[in-house]
């Protein structure tokens, strides 16, 4: 998830992007089992890089690109989508998307980073939430929950520990994903479900319910792409575009380290509620939180925001006067295909 992962995933050009975008091997095969073909995955064929690492040019694509007529135009993404198998979700609209790391921390010393949990913002092309990518292992270098460790360092998190999603869905005004990220911390956190929504074309919700075994220090991180000015619970972030940070909820104390933001949970307490508001563009009114008998009211530049708790865990129930209604992300998953590839 660095920035400089799969580089050019928009390019038109696919001869400057060796090996940026899609890979462009795979979505050929894959294209290839789908009974009557895929337009998305055709295009992604023909668009990117060729993600080989050998010298010289590859035969995979001659032999898996399925004759078929060159792919036309992009066609257009789902506002709302589950990789399943990698474990992550991702969230647009015209000017914001939000990919989030809902999977697993792989049990292996190569790719193991901690960053279960983590998310990337981007607003009008640019990272303006980012995360290093491989080879930088801490999770207080990934937007997450971080823990104090024995040593004064932060805690790992557990190694081969998944998250489960529980809910992704879209509407005209809004995206929505939910993740039970409770195995990340084993025993020390026994609940952590993160909740991410897009509203209206400019503000962009984290929704953190966090229960740790005992009271103590943590704090939940949002990396950022340049320094933030605090005035008071907000947080302005220079850049193109301009992005402010409102942090709600229990959380006492938000501090800005260089190109992050930690919001220091109450150490009194072992449960947390805290909500994390990113906005893009000139800052608006200060968003407020209300908690009732039945629920959360949040209300922000981009409306009014109603979630209701079920099963311990909340969930959006309506959107100014639009009503919610959550579904099973196994329905927006990317399905795989069934059969034997076809050549034509």
């Amino acid at each position: 998830m660095g920035a400089e992962t799969f580089a050019g995933l928009f390019a038109e050009d696919p001869g400057k992007n060796t090996f940026g975008g899609p890979n462009a091997n795979l979505a050929a095969l894959w294209e290839s089992f789908w009974p009557k073909g895929d337009p998305l995955l055709l295009w992604a064929a023909d668009h990117g890089g060729g993600g080989d690492f050998s010298r010289g040019i590859a035969p995979w694509w001659f032999l898996w690109r399925r004759d078929a007529a060159p792919s036309g135009d992009r066609p257009p993404l789902d506002p709302a989508v589950l990789f399943r198998d990698a474990g992550h979700a991702v969230l647009q609209s015209p000017r914001l998307w939000v990919a989030l790391q809902g999977g697993w921390i792989p049990d292996s010393s190569i790719h193991k980073n901690f960053d279960l949990g983590s998310f990337v913002l981007v607003a009008d092309g640019a990272r303006r939430v980012p995360d290093p990518g491989y080879g930088k292992k801490g999770a207080e270098l990934h937007s997450v929950l971080v823990l104090p460790g024995k040593d004064g360092t932060p805690r790992e998190q557990v190694a081969g520990a998944r998250g489960r999603y529980l809910a992704l869905d879209a509407g005209d005004r809004w995206r929505y994903a939910a993740v039970d990220l409770s195995a990340a911390y084993g025993d020390a956190v026994p609940r952590w479900v993160r909740h991410v929504l897009l509203l209206g074309d400019d503000t962009a919700v984290i929704l953190d319910q966090v229960a740790l075994a005992q009271a103590g220090p943590a704090e939940l991180r949002v990396q950022l792409a340049s320094e933030a000015r605090l005035e008071g619970q907000r947080a302005l972030v220079a850049g193109d575009p301009p992005l402010s940070v409102d942090v709600l909820g229990a959380t006492p104390e938000l501090v800005a380290t260089p190109r992050a933001l930690a919001l220091r949970l109450d150490p009194s307490r072992a449960e947390h509620l805290a909500v994390t508001v990113l906005r893009v563009g000139a800052p608006g009114p200060t968003p407020t939180l209300r908690q009732g008998k039945k629920g959360l009211t949040l209300s922000t530049a981009a409306g009014k925001l109603e979630l209701v708790q079920r099963g311990g865990a909340y969930v959006p129930a309506k959107l100014g006067r639009e009503k919610l209604s959550p579904g099973d992300p196994a329905a927006r998953s990317l399905e795989r295909p069934g059969g034997k590839r076809r050549r034509r």
